[in-house]
């Protein structure tokens, strides 16, 4: 027995509907044309999961962090905190940009999309060792300074 109000195939003895819990009675009309058979209801990510689909031919925003990853090595060019390691790090950040900008103008976006990330996580910790670096002189000088640097040295 359909139901009237959603058009739900329910069985022929049932009282209320299945899916809608409408009052069903054994006497009602049934619809001279049979309803459409009830799709199961469809995954929204069946193949990948919040991956957007690209399409040829359309540009992508992708960014490269190449700036920071200039401004990181440059910085620790410069400040020379932890030896060469976050030197290395800076390298290796320009290297991933330059590789996000590449893949971006033959267009595999996911190539860059994942180049500019890995770009991004070297730059992070570029900086924080950097920063670390920083912090760690300045405690240093504060403590030489405090414990009478002038007769060390200092």
């Amino acid at each position: 027995m359909y139901c009237p109000k959603c058009g739900w195939n329910n069985a022929d003895d049932a009282t209320k509907c299945a899916n809608c819990f409408a009052e069903l009675t054994p006497g009602q009309p049934q619809p001279t044309q049979q309803m459409p058979p009830q799709q199961p209801p469809q995954q929204p990510y069946a193949q990948q999961p919040y991956a957007p689909q690209y399409q040829p031919g359309v540009v992508y925003s992708v960014p490269d962090y190449l700036a920071w990853a200039i401004v990181v090595t440059v910085l620790s060019l410069v400040c020379y905190c932890l030896f060469a390691l976050p030197l290395a790090f800076g390298i290796v950040a320009i290297v991933k940009s330059a590789e996000a900008n590449n893949k971006k103008s033959i267009g595999d976006y996911l190539g860059a999309l994942q180049a500019a990330n890995a770009a991004k996580t070297w730059v992070y910790w570029a900086g924080g060792l950097e920063i670390a670096g920083a912090v760690g002189w300045v405690i240093v000088i504060i403590v030489a300074i405090a414990s009478g640097g002038s007769r060390h040295g200092f």
